[in-house]
């Protein structure tokens, strides 16, 4: 049921934010949908519906953050929003799960007084972080010397 309320509110609140700044686009409505599903996977057994319906909400307003701070910050071209999507609405949600974890697997989330969970969350989301952006990094530089990829001059 988790893997349904997610994306749905995500929507919802998708729909409401294009409302507020007058701009409707079907590709961004399609991506919250995503970004909501992406959000909840992490936690989709260990939280309630209700924290499900907060996650994909939150997620959605996530998304069109994490487009702004990709384009306009890190200057990353993304026409796919796959970034945004997954690398930040997919933390998103691995650390709310710390935070709405219920308890009936694993340990307790924050808000049902599990304070470990959320810091165990929160670490192992700053430690695959590091681990997958020097994995990255070290395969780009090994493609570009061993390999002939278009550079920019």
């Amino acid at each position: 049921m988790n893997t349904l309320v997610a994306p749905s509110t995500a929507a919802i609140s998708a729909m409401i934010y294009m409302n507020y700044v007058n701009e409707i686009k079907y590709e961004d409505l399609v991506s919250c949908i995503l970004s909501g599903a992406v959000a909840i996977t992490a936690g989709c057994y260990t939280v309630s519906w209700w924290a499900s319906a907060i996650i994909g909400f939150a997620s959605s307003f996530f998304y069109f953050w994490s487009i702004w701070f990709v384009r306009k910050k890190l200057i990353i071209d993304d026409p796919l929003c796959v970034t945004s999507i997954h690398l930040f609405c997919g933390y998103f949600g691995g650390i709310v799960q710390g935070l709405f974890g219920n308890g009936t697997v694993g340990d307790a989330g924050l808000l049902y007084g599990g304070w470990w969970h959320f810091v165990v969350q929160l670490v192992g989301s700053i430690v695959i972080f590091v681990f997958e952006f020097g994995m990255g990094l070290i395969l780009w530089y090994l493609i570009l010397d061993i390999m002939i990829v278009n550079k920019c001059k």
